[in-house]
Parts: C-alpha cells; structure tokens; sequence
C-alpha cells in the first residue's frame, strides 16, 4: 500500500511537472512568435516591421533578434543594421521614424538579387521615373499596388535599359501614405513597358512635352 502511495505521488509529480513544461514551452513559443523574423510574404513587411505601423521599439527589437545588438544602430529619427554573412544578399538597411514613434519607410541594400527575381516576387512596375538633369542619369521602378519603389543597379553610362538580369540596388517599402504622393525631382515618369530602353522612351516623352 505504502509502495502503491509511493508511485502515485510520483507519478503525479511527473505529470504535474510534464504540464509545467508545456506550459512554458508554450509561452516561450508564443514569444518567439513575436519576433518571427520569417514571416513576411512579397515584400509586405521585413522581418515583422510593417511600415505606417510598427513601433521603433519592437521593430530594434525585431531588427536585433535577426542582426545581432552589435549590428543595429538608433538615434532619435533612424535605425540602420547591417548583416554580418558577407553574401548575404540583403546586406544592409535602414528606416526612418515618425516624432510618433511610428517606422516610415523601410530601406533595404541588395546584392546578387536580379530584378525579375522580384518582379516574379510582388509583381510588375507601375511607373519608371528616369532622370531627366543629366538625362537618362537615373532608374527608379515604382511598384504603386506594393507600395515600394526600387533603385535599378543597372544604370550604367547614358543609356537607361531595363533588363531582366540587372541587380537591384535597392529596395524601399512606402508607407500607404508615401506611396499616394510618390515622386521624384528632376524626373520623366514612364508607365511601365516592359523590359526596355526607357532612355529612348524618355527622350520623346521629354521631346513632345517640350514641342507641346
């Protein structure tokens, strides 16, 4: 009887303690929930900030969980962090903050990352503002449905081809709010055509708005 007594508080003290720790997996797991770097889909968000709503603390926190402390940096208006994998292919970024404490837009440095990789990933361009002071000095793809806009690393010399294989050189995710009055100076806005020579395209748009 006694033996029987012996294994029964054993035998509750083992499952006692079996729902201890579940119940603390559990709340580590819904923790680390918090800090998921990996959930974000075509480019809606990076790594669980979303621009216009996430606060700057949780998103250095967020930023720290995936860059390491040493690698991210604040002061009053931004965060930047760089990766320590040299080939990792987003190797760098930063974002700006509202006097509310609210992420603005999100940029993010690339390497090795071609751009029909991410047109295959969020979509087509909208537009194409090509520089207009030096003509054909400047590609920017704004992606308006996404809410980003992208810096062409292609550009080189005075031509301004848009081809499938350029690398991008960088990404900015918008707020909604950005994206509605987005504009660049001293630019020709095209509607995206394609892969193309929008330098050429540039020019008679340029042309006809001086001839009219």
């Amino acid at each position: 009887m006694i033996k029987c007594k012996q294994r029964c508080i054993y035998l509750i003290g083992f499952i006692l303690v079996s729902i201890l720790g579940l119940v603390i997996f559990t709340q580590f797991g819904r923790s680390s929930e918090t800090l998921d770097t990996n959930n974000c889909e075509n480019w809606e968000c990076w790594h669980g900030i979303y621009p216009g709503t996430t606060r700057s603390d949780m998103a250095q926190k967020l930023l720290e969980a995936s860059y390491g402390k040493e690698n991210v940096k604040q002061d009053r208006t931004e965060i930047t962090w760089t990766s320590s994998n040299k080939n990792d292919r987003y190797m760098a970024g930063s974002l700006y903050v509202s006097e509310s404490g609210i992420v603005l837009d999100i940029t993010i440095y690339t390497q090795q990352l071609s751009l029909s990789e991410f047109i295959e990933d969020v979509g087509p361009p909208t537009t194409v503002y090509v520089g207009s002071f030096p003509l054909c000095g400047l590609a920017v793809l704004f992606f308006r449905n996404s809410n980003m806009s992208v810096y062409d690393f292609g550009n080189r010399g005075p031509k301004t081809y848009i081809e499938q294989d350029q690398e991008i050189y960088s990404v900015t995710m918008l707020t909604p709010e950005q994206s509605a009055r987005f504009g660049i100076d001293d630019t020709i806005p095209i509607a995206w055509q394609g892969f193309a020579n929008y330098c050429d395209l540039a020019s008679s748009e340029a042309t006809e708005m001086f001839t009219n």
